[in-house]
């Protein structure tokens, strides 16, 4: 007799599974108001601006690996069940993580968990929201926390709104003596690479359908390790500044592979109880049966597609086959809860739900986070765009203008509407992405810029080119005569224009302070670089121009571009160099004779080595990566001085460039060109009126922070409202500003008064709509006008 498969919610009697206090509406109405606490937590965590959605549980991923699950040749027969089929491989993805709701650094101690997912699996399944996989869901700790579901409930409820790692430690308290115990020790795990940890099911599974044959087991999965790292060394690892536990894995499996055994551990008697997960399964009780081995072959984890897709993933243990149904209270409540939080987590992400196959590949560049992870990436950015905002009220003053100017190439030397872009007959089809198709001819804007807010003590030259492809959307291609940036990565470069913002004496001395010795050694050498420190600049038609950074090229490409004169142009016209806009004169001379043309190339990558991506400073070699060239770019002959060409000026002057004005398949890479999506995005809001950065006084500074330490003290004995209107009200400000820091008020970023406005938008001139990156969307470019309310400002 076997169970039908249309009834996986029935519990199985025969293997001793019971209802929660026997009632199965108690248990479903429990079910019904954990979902509730858990949506509202990740409704709130997104409200905060706290994006993507993350799990509430195991929400950072410690790296996802591909593998591959062999079933043992020689596996007993009462054990030849399910997906256990004597010498069958599976290919399979593995999730390793952290079990905090909140993605910490993976130094804190924590629970660990490994999540195994199976492709190809033939068959029914209990779950039929993936239709070939089968799922083993582990953490580092042998059994559950907790056996009764209205605790269960009361401490996650408190858990997750805990604002601080000692209030979710606090939550233990709603449970009893023992539960304490092993809430705080499976999650005071410390490890220094999640290869070496063993992992538990925690919960039973059946094993079989028929009931003659069928059996309750556990499962674990222990490392094969040759040898073990000895305290020290571990010490040594862990207190690494560039310890992370991705990093960890990724050395590792760049040298060998890795492997677990997996074992499962058969019922036995009420020692080895169905319903109660905080008892555990020992060895001596039932033994351990050796089922199948783990391999993870060398691979290469650091990469943002693979983070992406390894976020998308949603595991479930009701993601199996009918042989391998979750047993118990705990499981019962997982299938629900599981798939309900997946598919909240896809919908506000704006993530469509994808089955692996196990054939998934990625890129062969690695790109890695600042701040051990995305979401602590972006806080790290967000300040840096305030602090540019900061830097363009400097040089504001420190030009006597009175207007915020861009804080890099602030003056413009020419800007033109009518310039065309015409990919080449004949390019590589490796290169055939997008509206780089051969033949292809694409409207494009240009400007031409020189120096910041205030001169630069070298001559950089800016080139910004906004190409409107044929399908209405707008791609920003931006470039300097560098080959490369001053800076290796973003904190560089806010440290680099603060110290150029400032006082020229004061330069080295700044950068010494905040990037190292040998780091502004680097960078005053790349200064005085010939190619950009040259005492003039005859012609900005006679310039090289470089992207520095990287940007994706389809799906396995990812490239530097530039833009060459093309051969044959012609020699400077005029020799004298006077005057403040020489550069401009030059060209608006040539241009009345003559097209500007240069040729656009682009630089494969090759390796992390020689062509890395994340590393801003290091220039792509030409004999290492050679150019190849795929475009031309002509701005035609015109009078840039006329009317005409002094309206094209002003529009292109106030128009926002920004290298993630573009689609997914060109996306700009690296830790620079991540953080260029928020600070250009802060910088032109704040030029143009949309944003305003106050400088707060250091009186008020000093005398808050007096206060709110004041306030903090007196609230504890006596609220706000006892304390007298005068007192009441200077409290209020304080929280006010205690929320503000905490980013639970007056989230949004501050917007001028309208008449502060220097300028509003208008008719559209190229309006893109495809997605930058998951879940974000180009804002529509549009000419400016006085009357009407923007759409968005890049």
């Amino acid at each position: 007799m076997t169970t039908p498969v249309g009834n996986p919610d029935g519990i199985d009697m025969e293997l001793g599974e019971r209802y929660y206090k026997e009632r199965k509406d108690e248990e479903e109405r429990l079910t019904s108001e954990i979902i509730d606490v858990i949506r509202q937590f990740i409704d709130r965590r997104c409200r905060e601006g706290r994006r993507p959605a993350l799990r509430d549980a195991h929400a950072k991923d410690n790296g996802c690996v591909k593998a591959i699950f062999r079933v043992d040749s020689d596996l007993k027969h009462e054990l030849q069940h399910g997906v256990f089929i004597p010498g069958k491989e599976y290919k399979a993805w593995i999730r390793f993580s952290n079990a905090n709701s909140e993605p910490r650094n993976g130094r804190l101690p924590d629970g660990r968990g490994m999540a195994v997912k199976l492709m190809g699996v033939k068959g029914d399944k209990l779950l039929h929201d993936e239709a070939k996989t089968q799922d083993f869901i582990m953490i580092n700790h042998p059994v559950f926390f907790v056996d009764d579901l209205q605790r269960y409930k009361e401490t996650l409820d408190k858990f997750l709104n805990a604002r601080s790692m000692i209030g979710q430690y606090l939550c233990v308290l709603k449970l009893n003596g023992r539960e304490r115990w092993l809430a705080l020790k499976s999650n005071l795990s410390i490890i220094t690479n999640p290869l070496f940890s063993q992992y538990w099911s925690m919960t039973p599974y059946c094993l079989g359908v028929d009931s003659d044959t069928k059996t309750a087991i556990k499962f674990t999965a222990k490392p094969r390790l040759k040898h073990r790292d000895n305290f020290l060394i571990k010490l040594v690892t862990w207190l690494n500044p560039t310890f992370t536990l991705k990093n960890e894995m990724d050395r590792s499996l760049s040298k060998r592979e890795a492997q677990f055994d997996l074992f499962v551990q058969r019922y036995v008697d009420d020692r080895t109880p169905i319903e109660d997960s905080t008892i555990e399964w020992t060895e001596s009780i039932s033994k351990l049966e050796h089922v199948a081995t783990i391999t993870i072959p060398p691979q290469k984890l650091i990469s943002s597609e693979r983070d992406a897709f390894c976020e998308n993933l949603s595991f479930s243990p009701w993601h199996c086959l009918p042989a391998h149904k979750p047993l118990g209270a705990v499981n019962r409540v997982r299938k629900t809860v599981y798939l309900t939080i997946s598919e909240q987590r896809h919908r506000l992400n704006i993530a469509p739900k994808k089955e692996p196959t196990g054939d998934e590949s990625f890129q062969k560049w690695e790109e890695k986070y600042a701040g051990d992870g995305p979401e602590a990436e972006r806080v790290i950015f967000d300040a840096f765009a305030r602090e540019i905002q900061d830097i363009q009220l400097r040089n504001k003053r420190k030009s006597g203008t009175h207007e915020i100017e861009r804080a890099l190439c602030a003056k413009s030397m020419l800007a033109a509407t009518n310039a065309r872009l015409r990919v080449l007959p004949t390019i590589p089809p490796q290169f055939q992405v997008g509206y780089f198709q051969p033949g292809v001819e694409c409207s494009a804007m240009v400007r031409l810029s020189t120096g910041d807010g205030t001169g630069w003590p070298y001559h950089l030259r800016g080139f910004a080119l906004r190409v409107n492809a044929s399908d209405g959307k707008c791609h920003d291609l931006l470039m300097t005569n560098a080959p490369v940036a001053p800076a290796r990565d973003a904190r560089q470069f806010v440290a680099f224009m603060r110290a150029m913002s400032g006082p020229k004496l004061l330069i080295l001395p700044r950068l010494l302070v905040k990037v190292g010795l040998f780091e502004t050694i680097r960078i005053r050498r790349l200064l005085n670089d010939s190619r950009i420190s040259a005492p003039q600049v005859n012609s900005l038609a006679l310039e090289n121009y470089w992207s520095g950074g990287a940007i994706r090229w389809g799906d396995a490409n990812a490239v530097r571009y530039m833009l060459w004169p093309r051969e044959g142009v012609s020699a400077c016209a005029e020799k004298a160099h006077h005057g403040r806009y020489y550069l401009h004169d030059e060209m608006a001379s040539r241009l009345r004779k003559e097209d500007v043309v240069y040729d656009f190339l682009v630089q494969p990558f090759i390796d992390e080595e020689r062509t890395p991506i994340e590393d801003g400073a290091v220039e792509w070699p030409e004999k290492v990566s050679a150019p190849i060239p795929l475009a031309t770019l002509t701005i035609p002959q015109q009078d840039i001085d006329s009317a005409g060409g002094r309206i094209a000026e002003r529009l292109v002057e106030h128009m926002a460039f920004n290298p993630w004005h573009t689609t997914d398949e060109f996306r700009p890479l690296g830790n620079l060109n991540r953080a260029r999506k928020a600070v250009y995005g802060a910088s032109s809001s704040h030029r143009l009126g949309y944003q305003f950065r106050e400088t707060i006084p250091l009186r008020n500074v000093i005398c808050g922070g007096f206060i709110k330490l004041a306030f903090g003290i007196i609230n504890r004995f006596r609220p706000w409202h006892e304390l007298g209107w005068r007192l009441g009200l200077l409290n209020l400000s304080s929280y006010r500003d205690v929320l503000r820091e905490r980013n639970l008020f007056d989230t949004q970023p501050r917007e001028a008064p309208r008449g502060q406005r220097r300028f509003q938008l208008s008719r559209s001139v190229c309006a893109p709509s495809a997605p930058t990156t998951a879940g974000t969307t180009i804002s529509p470019i549009r000419i400016w006008d006085r009357s009407v309310q923007p759409s968005g400002v890049a």
